[in-house]
């Protein structure tokens, strides 16, 4: 497993765990545990006196006074068997216990069997896909003719415009739109009219085509659990936005022009 560059620190733990040792003993226990950090048991540091010493950057003096502080003080776990020294960080073996769980419980979920793996969809006869043909007499006299006005209405392809034409005062939004590949529901004529007709006579600074750029690559940039599914309401609420803010702005340059 890699290993984080950095590891948390706690400024309460530390000053209360530490705040009776000398600066000697301090020193090497920041020391100690950047050394367990690096350890390949993280939290934990074992090896002769010697070892722990070079780790602790201290004289064998030093490293009794730790010792002899830590036995008071109790801010390092430390035990001694057969000439070898173990030191821990309870919390730091404490978050690799919990950080190690976590990997093994996300590794057991990802080695899951799932549906997809097991689950064969079953083939289309290859007499459904035929149509039938119609110089095939039997076929064409016991095809069932389906009824035109019980059919749903053609769905136009994305991007493209209605079949009515656009008026003229509006066709650089029909445009515009194409430009984008904005939505199917922003493709309507007559919400465009009312929307042309409501900035219109207002006279600010809004330009709503700016805007209509604005707010569908903000949708982009959303899940798809907060993107808006009426992209009409979305962005008459969005316009209605930047009109207050266009009022707002207006209204203090008038206040700094009259001072």
């Amino acid at each position: 497993m890699g290993k984080a560059p950095a590891f948390q620190w706690y400024p309460n733990d530390w000053l209360r765990d530490t705040q009776a040792a000398t600066a000697t003993v301090r020193g090497i226990w920041i020391d100690l545990l950047c050394a367990m950090w690096w350890s390949a048991t993280r939290g934990t540091l074992t090896g002769t006196e010697a070892e722990l010493c070079r780790f602790g950057r201290c004289t064998p003096e030093e490293w009794g006074q730790f010792l002899e502080q830590n036995t008071r003080l109790k801010f390092a776990d430390v035990t001694i068997s057969d000439g070898l020294v173990t030191v821990s960080n309870r919390r730091m073996v404490r978050e690799e216990s919990d950080r190690e769980s976590t990997r093994c419980r996300v590794q057991r979920f990802r080695k899951r069997p799932c549906n997809a793996d097991v689950t064969v969809p079953s083939p289309t006869p290859v007499s459904d896909l035929r149509s039938p043909s119609t110089s095939d007499p039997e076929k064409t006299l016991g095809a069932v003719v389906p009824d035109d006005r019980d059919a749903p209405a053609p769905v136009e392809a994305a991007g493209s415009p209605p079949a009515a034409p656009w008026p003229d005062r509006i066709v650089p939004i029909q445009a515009r739109l194409l430009e984008l590949q904005a939505p199917d529901d922003l493709m309507d004529a007559g919400y465009w009219l009312r929307i042309d007709d409501w900035i219109g006579p207002m006279k600010l600074p809004v330009y709503y085509l700016d805007e209509l750029r604005a707010y569908l690559a903000y949708q982009a940039g959303l899940n798809g659990r907060r993107r808006h599914k009426d992209h009409r309401a979305g962005f008459r609420n969005w316009l209605a936005t930047a009109v207050r803010w266009k009022e707002r702005d207006a209204q203090r340059t008038a206040l700094r022009s009259r001072s």
